[in-house]
């Protein structure tokens, strides 16, 4: 198995992994504290779109995985916003709260360290012939 290969099987691993541990805590998030969490359920379609656009290929996947986070960090900052419209006083947030802020960041960062895997995977990869 060659490092492209097992850059790509990490960079999968690590996508579904993010993407199953956001819909868990999104789902948590959306049934005890905070409704505007039902949101996060749209960022997987953007990753699944561009799975499909980008057919697998390790290149598109690193710009489908880079688009997912940043679209991860703009419903993050859009919740973040409408939590702070909701409470003002940071003091007032109940733990389970933060910990779903903090949780919603650390998946972004596994969407982008995903997506650098896959980058590094295309650097391997043969170039594809036209048909």
């Amino acid at each position: 198995m060659c490092s492209s290969d097992l850059a790509y099987r990490a960079a999968v691993g690590i996508s579904f992994v993010a993407a199953f541990t956001l819909m868990w805590g999104s789902l948590v998030q959306m049934t005890d504290v905070n409704p505007a969490a039902g949101l996060y359920f749209l960022v997987p379609v953007v990753g699944i779109v561009g799975a499909i656009v980008a057919r697998l290929r390790p290149g598109g996947m690193a710009r489908a995985l880079l688009v997912t986070a940043l679209a991860q960090c703009t419903v993050w900052v859009c919740v973040l916003i409408a939590a702070m419209a909701r409470k003002t006083d940071l003091a007032a947030w109940t733990p389970p709260e933060l910990r779903g802020y903090i949780g919603n960041a650390v998946t972004a960062l596994l969407f982008t360290i995903s997506a650098v895997l896959f980058h590094r995977a295309s650097r391997g990869e043969a170039p594809a012939i036209a048909a």
